[in-house]
């Protein structure tokens, strides 16, 4: 084989290889997805209790929010995004805790009746939990 033929070769090669890591990017995203998906509930009830931010410009949740359905964009094609961090809080407190979606949720539904009784219950909560954004 030539000089000529043996680096045309690896060229094609690069660009088979670039292919490849675009199908093995895509997969990883699905499977991504697929693994968050169920957690979506609890992320928007954790934002919705636990966010201190102010909506105008301290958190971008509001504005990831499209449409007359109000469609929630969860920042999967993003590097980041107020919802993808939520759900990837949530996610991992799931992991770490064996804990499911909906125990979760149903956890957060208990802090949000407390947050009935007395509104500032949730400051008392974020300041004894630590609780930043």
């Amino acid at each position: 084989m030539k000089e000529n033929e043996i680096k045309a070769r690896l060229q094609q090669i690069d660009v088979e290889k670039r292919e490849i890591q675009k199908q093995l990017a895509e997969a990883e995203r699905e499977d991504r997805v697929e693994q968050l998906t169920p957690f979506i509930p609890a992320a928007i009830r954790a934002h919705d209790l636990f966010c201190c931010y102010n909506h105008t410009d301290g958190c971008s949740w509001e504005s990831e929010v499209k449409g007359h359905d109000r469609e929630h964009d969860w920042g999967f094609d993003a590097d980041s995004s107020s919802h993808r961090r939520w759900l990837e809080d949530v996610f991992k407190t799931a992991n770490e805790t064996g804990m499911t979606s909906a125990q979760i949720t149903e956890i957060l539904d208990g802090v949000a009746r407390v947050k009935l009784l007395d509104p500032r219950a949730m400051e008392v909560l974020r300041h004894l939990l630590g609780f930043r954004r």
